[in-house]
């Protein structure tokens, strides 16, 4: 561990109050610490989905495009842990880089300067990471905030970012009145395997890959998708066109949550198709097929995320499925050059 007196960190523009810091990440001993300090922020601007340590260590045992122990502060005040800012760098499905500059602070430290300091940091740390790389025209800086984080959304306008793309989080508030619906002819859903996760994981990347906002996360992503703690794989609805993945719903159960808030939800973690398979009424049929079995597994509501201008109709598809909007998001950007 990194001595106290030594991994202090002078953060450009940090506001002086008595008994605020920002010092290095040390490792996993911090999770903790961040994950109270994230569902403490999380709950003050009405957001229902938590963080766990669980989830936690996986991501940081698998990041993408950051190191933690050189590209992690954390915000400490009165000696506990009160957030942290974290960035990464990857490339766009465009081509352009995208750089992301985080900011996780406890609602206590809110409004205070705090959060500007941490973000002018974390952009001062990517330009660092970029070294001497010629910015292109489409390199850029995102940052994606909940709609009801007003104090951040305040900032982050302010530092000169723009609205860019917008999300809904989606719920089913019953699983009732499911309909019958048939599976496209010639393909089978069957029960997933252990073998089958690599295919499965590489037929969803294929998927998105030219979705707004994905970007290209290697190998360290499909080790983080092994690691996810909330998976529920006998739940998974997968489609198989002979030894091909046609397409699939991927579910997840949030205990933590459904404990805390007094909930039985399954969340369709992802929906995709591939394009050979697409326009076929897939997606629906697979959907259906998702909400039964959760509905069969003991849930009583389910929940997704939706691309808000998702050009294959995904919002409408969800709607016509029982899914109505209850919590939205957006992804601001600057240009990076």
């Amino acid at each position: 561990m990194i001595a106290p007196d030594r991994d202090t960190v002078e953060a450009l523009g940090l506001p002086t109050i008595r008994g605020l810091r920002v010092r290095r990440y040390r490792g996993p001993v911090d999770h903790d610490g961040m994950v109270a300090a994230n569902n403490a922020w999380r709950l003050s601007i009405g957001v229902r989905e938590l963080v766990t340590r669980e989830g936690m260590d996986n991501l940081y045992a698998h990041l993408s495009g950051s190191i933690a122990l050189e590209d992690c502060l954390v915000v400490e005040f009165d000696g506990e842990i009160a957030g942290y800012a974290r960035v990464e760098c990857q490339v766009g499905h465009d081509g352009g880089m995208v750089y992301e500059p985080g900011v996780i602070l406890h609602p206590r430290l809110g409004g205070r300067g705090v959060e500007r300091a941490l973000l002018r940091n974390g952009e001062r740390r990517l330009r660092q990471k970029a070294g001497g790389r010629a910015p292109g025209p489409t390199d850029r800086f995102r940052m994606w905030l909940w709609d009801s984080d007003l104090e951040l959304k305040r900032v982050v306008i302010g530092e000169g970012y723009r609205p860019a793309r917008h999300f809904f989080d989606m719920v089913r508030p019953d699983l009732e009145a499911i309909p019958a619906l048939a599976m496209p002819e010639g393909l089978e859903v069957r029960p997933v395997l252990p073998q089958h996760w690599r295919p499965i994981w590489e037929a969803d990347v294929e998927a998105f890959r030219d979705h707004w906002g994905e970007v290209d996360e290697g190998e360290e992503a499909y080790q983080r998708f092994l690691g996810e703690p909330d998976l529920v794989p006998e739940l998974w609805q997968v489609a198989w066109d002979g030894d091909q993945v046609a397409g699939h719903v991927l579910v997840a159960v949030h205990a933590q949550d459904n404990a805390r808030f007094g909930l039985r939800r399954g969340v369709l973690d992802s929906v995709a198709v591939r394009r050979p398979w697409r326009r076929r009424g897939l997606a629906r049929g697979l959907i259906v097929r998702a909400l039964r079995a959760l509905r069969e597994h003991g849930e009583t509501s389910a929940s997704l995320g939706v691309d808000a201008q998702n050009p294959h109709q995904a919002l409408h598809l969800y709607e016509s499925c029982g899914f109505v909007v209850d919590t939205s998001g957006t992804a601001y950007e600057k240009p990076f050059a």
